[in-house]
């Protein structure tokens, strides 16, 4: 209920779209700032799960983000909406599928106006929304342990801030890989370290090469994702053996170079072509950074490029040189990233499309329950 100046009750119009309640679902949190009240839920009916906003003069929705997915608390920052959740799939806002076997993602973050309407939903457990205003899932991703403390299967329970941080609190065991038990805080881009770069690294992270015509060395490999930055540079070096930092590379000529958007969910196949001089042997990288100059790379790939009359190429071989130290530190683990969507709203970004995202991991399995 709305209370008006006079005291006068009256039904918010987002109750007419938005329905919680009961012993099976249920408004969690609610919070308000200038610009309307939010509120999250959490539903094993099918009903409504994910953040909404309504505005304060008419109780209408304003916008909501359909990410299915109990969630806990909201935080409004701005042009930014911060929930502690354990949310599994925002396709329906142009986000992440729902994955088989289950992945959940604790902080999610969403614009905090529509940027497009609602799409069908693809799982009959829940309620259609669709042509309903929508928020924009943004790309951040920190990756939390779940905790045990209260048995739930849960890692975060609050979220707040201020126009530097934001905070989450909840049982959680770990933050990005780095032990961090309980507390966590994200800081605005103008002071955060800024160290979180590509997550695949090393090994992690195949090269491959091969080559069936003469002085032509084909290369393959898979897009990295970044937790906080959708667009990352990759460039493939030919014998740079010799460089150990990201300086060192960029002093070098690339044999190719470019931006490409991607996230976990989304992963395309790059394929290079570098033209040798036939029966000469090479190694090959791919180092891969963010706007920030964190930084990963493959293993090197050997081989010896195919000639006219030996055929097809030789001595394949992986590996790195001895004692080498890849990227920078990923920090402390208390001063995270702001991962995408800075605590004030800059510099958030969003998928580039966001009305072709879907399916994705869907197609491997569907998700029951929550």
């Amino acid at each position: 209920m709305l209370l008006d100046a006079d005291g006068t009750a009256r039904q918010p119009g987002a109750g007419r779209v938005i329905a919680a309640g009961g012993s099976r679902s249920a408004v969690m949190a609610l919070a308000g700032d200038d610009r309307g009240f939010y509120g999250v839920t959490f539903s094993r009916t099918g009903s409504f799960e994910g953040m909404f906003r309504a505005s304060w003069e008419t109780g209408d929705l304003d916008v909501m983000a359909d990410c299915h997915g109990d969630s806990y608390d909201v935080y409004p920052a701005g042009d930014v909406v911060y929930v502690a959740s354990h949310a599994h799939d925002c396709s329906n806002i142009g986000g992440f599928p729902d994955a088989a076997p289950n992945q959940y993602w604790h902080a999610p973050a969403f614009t905090n106006y529509a940027t497009g309407e609602t799409l069908p939903t693809t799982d009959s457990n829940y309620y259609d929304y669709s042509g309903q205003p929508a928020a924009t899932n943004l790309h951040f991703y920190p990756s939390f342990q779940i905790g045990s403390y209260t048995g739930t299967n849960q890692a975060t329970w609050t979220v707040e801030g201020n126009d530097e941080y934001v905070v989450y609190g909840g049982e959680f065991l770990s933050v990005n890989g780095t032990a961090q038990q309980g507390l966590v805080r994200f800081a605005r881009r103008d002071i955060a370290p800024n160290q979180e770069g590509p997550v695949d690294k090393g090994g992690a992270y195949p090269l491959t090469a091969s080559s069936e015509q003469a002085g032509r060395v084909d290369l393959s490999f898979s897009t990295n994702w970044d937790r906080d930055d959708q667009t990352l540079t990759y460039a493939v070096y030919r014998d740079a053996d010799a460089a150990r930092s990201l300086e060192d590379f960029l002093a070098l000529e690339p044999v190719w170079n470019q931006q490409v958007a991607s996230s976990f969910w989304q992963v395309s196949t790059v394929e290079v072509a570098d033209e040798v001089d036939p029966g000469s042997t090479h190694s090959y990288v791919v180092v891969v950074w963010d706007r920030w100059g964190a930084w990963t790379r493959s293993e090197w790939v050997r081989l010896t490029a195919a000639d006219p009359e030996g055929g097809a190429a030789a001595d394949v071989d992986e590996g790195a040189p001895a004692g080498e130290q890849v990227g920078e530190p990923a920090g402390d683990g208390l001063e995270e990233e702001p991962a995408g969507a800075g605590a004030d709203g800059e510099d958030a970004e969003a998928p580039a499309n966001r009305d072709q995202i879907r399916g994705g991991w869907r197609e491997n399995g569907k998700r029951g329950g929550f």
